[in-house]
């Protein structure tokens, strides 16, 4: 299949090959600023916007009540902020995974690859846009 696609590459002008080629590099960069944010947003919010602790003993040396738990995101409406963002993000992760494998293995998902590829583009977008309002 890989010599299929060769082929039909070559039969295109030059200058069309690589607007292809600047097309598939730009995506590809996409791609990957999209993971990165969706890493970093997953370690943003568990580094700097939740804590737990375990205390198993007070000053006293008596016995503490256990664990507590404090996500900075949250409010009173909306008590489960940091779950719903680590959700978001590993959810965002997974599709892109998922997409790009189902891509490589069908050849561009039989030419509507890059229609897939906006049409759960703008999925995640929305979700996103959900999630911070």
């Amino acid at each position: 299949m890989m010599q299929a696609q060769q082929a039909a590459m070559a039969s295109l002008p030059m200058e069309t090959q690589m607007k292809l080629r600047r097309a598939s590099q730009a995506n590809f960069a996409a791609s990957l600023l999209q993971l990165s944010c969706s890493v970093a947003i997953i370690i943003m919010v568990r580094y700097n916007l939740e804590s737990a602790t375990l205390s198993l003993f007070t000053l006293g040396g008596q016995p503490a009540a256990g664990a507590t738990y404090q996500c900075l995101m949250a409010t009173d409406k909306w008590p489960g902020a940091c779950q719903y963002a680590y959700s978001v993000a590993s959810i965002s992760i997974l599709l892109n995974f998922l997409l790009s494998l189902m891509q490589c293995l069908t050849m561009d998902c039989c030419g509507m690859g890059r229609l897939l590829e906006c049409l759960v583009d703008a999925g995640l977008i929305a979700w996103w846009m959900a999630a911070e309002g």
